[in-house]
């Protein structure tokens, strides 16, 4: 079993998205859990890429799991059903050919998708999709677009935060003839591929602020905690709390990498490839029971019902009565076909 992401939703119900063979474009598989009163395994295969998952809000026709194209197609899995976002990503009808979508996300019980160029549509059904403002405050730049990847939503204020980088482009001259060889070249590209860096926003009441970040790194991931305190997880490995975004406290650094931030029973969690972690506003504190000892990269957190998930890139783990046990996924769903 190899995997690319995965996602829980309410009842214990497992979503996750294999990675195609080598070679094979355009298609996406994921596997879905839902343990009825028959339980059962699905697989299911499209003919698109799937570029994020998310649970369904409870108003979406009866589906459990929504997934994103980076086209904006949001897809109704176990029904098949899709809808555009208007505007959203390139060469569909009314398209704004901004950019590619990159990420879908339930916050509290309304949807969020984000992508390149600023892109932020919101929905409450996953079918009436609207920007979340009007208009984004910087003008595209040729060869360079900011890419939000994450967003998270700071309720006590009604404010959303979207997160991510700044994705720097080439500007290469198509003229060679001032440059004498091969070295020249070479040095004129380097000179001029810019570092891609982090960036962060907030959006409140349709007015957008840019936050000064405390480093350049791009920031992977946001996540609030009781709707006050958020965390941003910038690359590789540093962890940093705010709740004014005026000031900024440094909780975590692991400069092997720092895998995941999730949301558990109101408490950010933290994890790296074998450690699991309780962030506080200063710190960080070893969550009970650890993590069994693990060989496979962590992906994802991700908790409902109060029951954490553990998704890593070959196994799928669930901390259940105080212990954790390995979910036991048929070897037959996981087989692509």
């Amino acid at each position: 079993m190899d995997l690319l992401m995965g996602t829980t939703a309410t009842g214990g119900k497992l979503c996750l998205l294999l990675r195609q063979p080598e070679g094979v474009e355009g298609r996406s598989t994921v596997v879905t859990f839902l343990p009825d009163a028959q339980p059962q395994w699905l697989q299911q295969t499209f003919e698109e890429e799937f570029v994020a998952l998310c649970p369904a809000p409870a108003n979406s026709h009866g589906a459990d799991f929504l997934a994103l194209t980076g086209e904006g197609l949001v897809y109704f899995l176990r029904s098949g059903a899709s809808v555009q976002i208007p505007g959203a990503g390139f060469n569909q009808p009314g398209s704004r050919n901004i950019g590619r979508m990159d990420n879908l996300l339930l916050l509290g019980n309304e949807l969020v998708a984000t992508g390149y160029g600023g892109q932020v549509y919101r929905a409450t059904d996953g079918e009436n999709w609207a920007p979340a403002a009007p208009t984004f405050p910087i003008a595209s730049v040729p060869q360079d677009t900011i890419r939000f990847g994450w967003a998270a939503l700071q309720s006590t204020r009604s404010r959303y935060v979207f997160g991510g980088e700044v994705v720097t482009g080439l500007s290469i001259p198509t003229d060679f003839g001032g440059l004498g060889s091969a070295t020249d070249i070479a040095a004129m590209i380097r000179a001029q591929a810019r570092r891609d860096y982090g960036t962060l926003w907030l959006l409140e009441g349709g007015r957008w602020q840019d936050v000064e970040l405390p480093t350049n790194s791009t920031l992977d991931q946001v996540v609030t905690a009781d709707g006050k305190i958020v965390y941003l997880r910038f690359r590789p490995g540093v962890v940093y709390s705010t709740t004014d975004f005026a000031d900024m406290t440094e909780v975590a650094v692991n400069d092997a990498g720092l895998s995941a931030l999730g949301i558990h029973k109101g408490s950010a969690l933290l994890a790296d490839e074998a450690s699991l972690f309780v962030l506080a506003p200063d710190g960080t504190t070893p969550f009970q029971p650890p993590l069994p000892p693990m060989t496979d990269r962590m992906l994802e957190l991700s908790s409902s019902d109060d029951i954490l998930h553990v998704i890593r890139e070959s196994s799928v783990w669930r901390l259940i009565g105080g212990a954790w046990e390995e979910i036991a996924i048929p070897p037959e769903t996981v087989v692509l076909r």
